[in-house]
């Protein structure tokens, strides 16, 4: 069995001999061949025919560079979202829980202790790289947390949703059940993929 940087010096050389490739299919005049890169441990390869315009110019592959910027546009969205989210959703449960008056809607001076714990929320949360925690890491496994655990919320929602002890006459319709439980098996096989790929 290899390890991890035998495959990677492995994959180099390979990179090296396709860099110094002359004729052959995959080179004509002003195109160059390009290796691939990634993490040699991965279980799945994307095979390309023949390099791009932008690959060929910077000699890298399209992959390389756009699933860095997809990858950060991701790291992205889930810091816009997870401090209000985050804050937000403590304030409530908290103050659900202690049967503080609560809402957005609502003053500092008419819910105190609902602000109260949204802002030392925030603090925490902008904190978190002064006490030696990788901001990216966390923000990283705070959306698998949340890939992972959403499934079992949606499959929770539609159980109260289409109970009629609890919602009366205002249960699911067929449409909403329909959509309810699609994604509800779109983000259980995205999480269970997420371990077995």
């Amino acid at each position: 069995m290899m390890t991890k940087d035998q495959k990677q010096k492995l994959l180099d050389e390979v990179g090296d001999e396709i860099a110094a490739t002359r004729g052959g299919p995959l080179k004509g005049p002003g195109i160059n061949p390009v290796a691939g890169e990634g993490n040699p441990d991965a279980k799945v390869m994307f095979i390309g025919e023949a390099p791009g315009f932008n690959e060929n110019e910077q000699r890298r592959p399209f992959v390389g560079q756009a699933a860095y910027l997809i990858f950060c546009l991701g790291i992205l969205s889930i810091s816009f979202l997870a401090i209000p989210v985050l804050a937000g959703a403590s304030s409530y449960a908290l103050s659900e829980l202690n049967n503080w008056k609560e809402g957005l809607g609502k003053s500092f001076h008419q819910a105190p202790q609902f602000y109260v714990i949204m802002i030392i929320s925030t603090l925490v949360g902008l904190l978190i790289p002064l006490v030696g925690i990788d901001p990216i890491r966390a923000l990283f496994y705070t959306g698998v947390f949340y890939g992972v655990t959403a499934p079992i919320l949606i499959f929770a929602i539609l159980h109260v949703a289409n109970n009629k002890k609890i919602m009366g006459k205002h249960t699911n319709s067929p449409i909403s059940n329909f959509l309810g439980y699609l994604t509800f098996g779109l983000m259980a096989i995205a999480a269970i993929g997420a371990f077995v790929l």
